[in-house]
């Protein structure tokens, strides 16, 4: 028997993963210990469980996904990873508020690149990849500059991930945490400039900050460092400024 808990409780304004998981926990230990309204709970939102008794309940083994499972249908959500999907959208929905326009389509077109390389998550290199659709933005000069090509790394990512069906465009695809590092490096990087919004410049640094990533291996092979791309995008930014007033 399988359940569809109606009407779904709304989410918080601004929902927080970490209390999701504590309000998980939290539940987990109140249906160890019988408790009637945790136990109901579990009886009207958990599939596996729907119509069995209190009694019944009580006795099974409930492990924390089980209670996450709870929390997330009876938001609405048909599982924890759909519920964290969406609350990680949400956060970095109102990130993108401080992005600049070019920025937010290089990560829309990182979206673009995960899809078409059949990738479950946009990673770094998606990012990066991009980047090389900033058109004469500083990080496409600062390519130019290294001798770096789009061809060169989509090669470079063949070569050392696993590349796999087409995804549709209806299909969610979340940022990996590598990706997550990256944009909040970018970020940081953005407020050590005190540029008020996130350009593509600070997504290149941002890569270049999460080391262990591929994008940034393929970077550094071609003698990108940290350092000298900071100077590099200071010297970029200011020719650009100095080109606009003249």
């Amino acid at each position: 028997m399988s359940v569809n808990p109606l009407p779904a409780q709304p989410l918080p304004p601004q929902p927080n993963l970490e209390q999701q998981r504590k309000r998980a926990r939290e539940l987990l230990n109140a249906a160890r210990a019988n408790d009637p309204d945790a136990l109901r709970r579990f009886a009207e939102a958990h599939p596996r469980l729907a119509g069995r008794s209190a009694a019944a309940i009580a006795a099974a083994r409930l492990s924390l996904h089980d209670a996450q499972l709870v929390i997330a249908r009876e938001y609405g959500f048909a599982s924890w990873p759909k519920l964290k999907a969406h609350i990680d959208s949400l956060a970095l929905r109102v990130t993108f508020e401080h992005y600049a326009e070019r920025a937010r389509r290089v990560l829309f077109f990182a979206r673009y690149e995960a899809s078409e390389l059949g990738s479950a998550s946009i990673e770094s290199v998606h990012v990066l990849l991009g980047l090389f659709r900033d058109g004469d933005g500083v990080p496409s000069r600062m390519f130019a500059r290294s001798h770096l090509s789009r061809d060169h790394v989509r090669k470079q990512i063949e070569d050392r991930t696993v590349i796999g069906e087409k995804i549709p465009g209806s299909v969610e695809i979340p940022f990996s945490l590598e990706t997550k590092r990256v944009l909040t490096c970018a970020a940081e990087e953005a407020g050590r400039l005190s540029h008020e919004e996130i350009e593509t410049a600070h997504l290149l640094l941002g890569i270049l900050r999460v080391e262990r990533s591929t994008a940034a291996s393929i970077l550094m092979e071609k003698g990108m460092r940290l350092k000298t791309a900071r100077d590099e995008i200071v010297q970029l930014l200011n020719e650009s400024e100095r080109e606009s007033e003249s």
